[in-house]
């Protein structure tokens, strides 16, 4: 089962929001107190439509240490917890597990709540599109959809029975990746969810096989490590960008990414570590080095004696795997095109008139 979360009245990093308040970031509701969450005010909000609505309410800028903490604790459990998991960013994430039953979900909302957030919203189906969507919507499909509650938090579950039927109500703008002339033109044809579609278990399969969570349990981290009779002086960017191609070459021999990198150098001062997590992996070794270069912006004190570089948690990567997360394939737009013929008239515009170049044009 894949479960979508989304949490509101984060736990803050620095200190506890005097109630009530909205968190702003760039003219958006970023996270919102429990008052604000119950009235209907979520994330992503335009908070000149909403503060109306909420008039009492102090609205805080958004900062990102502010949350820092919280979504390292989060990384944590979810790493210790889940089968695979991928989080978003502090307020939203999904992850995998073998299944979940109401006793168990009860407990882990006690395990998180008020520990990380005091609101929390659920989807559980067997797909991560299906679980965002029944999570926002599940309430409109009582004859499909359960309902668990735990106080104020709410999960709506998708039994794996009524699965092809939700399919066919997701709105095809939610396929992103799908061009926006071909989403017109269905539009005018009167096609606006996917069960309007021609051909629709075609199009499913395709859509279902271009989504997949593709971030693993921790591994032992790939680890590079070097020491000197004499203690170094100089040379220390040109030795961490060659252990740095020697980690990502690794990387790449074991088709597996990274997302935490970590330096730890032992000088005549003692042992120092620098650290940081990316929100994707990778095994691209110009990546990685750049990536480790960032970690040493200030540089050690000199007459180093020991340096190690290491990649935490390596993910099993492939072809396919990161496709939900990134682009579709280029196979995946010939099939789209199968659903919406261009007229001949079209075709033949298409070479003069810039403005009606197809998809297949801009390719």
């Amino acid at each position: 089962m894949i479960i979508y979360w989304y949490l509101g009245h984060i736990v803050r990093s620095g200190h506890i929001l005097q109630e009530p308040y909205i968190v702003v970031r760039d003219h958006v509701v970023f996270d919102v107190d429990r008052q604000g969450w119950d009235l209907g005010i979520h994330p992503n909000m335009p908070v000149e439509e909403i503060k109306w609505h909420y008039p009492q309410a102090k609205w805080i800028p958004w900062r990102s240490e502010d949350y820092q903490q919280t979504y390292n604790h989060l990384s944590s459990w979810l790493e210790q917890h889940t089968i695979s998991y991928r989080l978003e960013d502090v307020r939203e994430g999904y992850w995998q597990q073998s299944e979940i039953r109401y006793d168990e979900w009860r407990q882990l909302i006690k395990e998180l709540v008020p520990r990380w957030a005091l609101r929390i919203r659920m989807g559980i189906s067997i797909h991560p599109l299906l679980s965002r969507w029944i999570s926002l919507y599940g309430e409109k499909y009582p004859q499909w959809v359960e309902r668990w509650q735990e106080d104020a938090q709410i999960a709506y579950v998708l039994p794996s029975q009524n699965t092809e039927r939700m399919w066919e109500e997701i709105p095809l703008k939610w396929f992103s990746h799908l061009p926006v002339r071909t989403i017109q033109e269905w539009k005018r044809r009167g096609w606006e969810k996917v069960g309007d579609v021609p051909y629709v278990h075609q199009f499913l399969q395709e859509q279902k096989n271009s989504f997949s969570l593709a971030f693993h349990k921790s591994r032992e981290p790939i680890r590079v490590t070097m020491g000197f009779e004499e203690p170094l002086q100089q040379g220390f960017l040109e030795l961490i960008r060659y252990l740095a191609e020697k980690v990502g070459e690794t990387l790449q021999k074991n088709h597996q990414g990274s997302r935490y990198f970590r330096i730890i150098w032992q000088d005549d001062q003692g042992i120092e570590v620098r650290e940081r997590k990316w929100p994707l992996p990778t095994q691209n070794i110009q990546q990685v080095v750049t990536r480790f270069l960032s970690l040493v912006l200030r540089l050690p004190s000199a007459y180093l004696e020991r340096v190690t570089l290491e990649a935490h948690h390596p993910e099993a990567l492939n072809s396919d795997q990161l496709m939900w997360w990134a682009s579709v394939p280029a196979h995946h737009t010939e099939m789209v095109h199968g659903l919406s013929p261009i007229s001949r008239r079209d075709q033949l515009l298409q070479y003069w008139d810039p403005w009606r170049r197809t998809v297949a044009g801009k390719n």
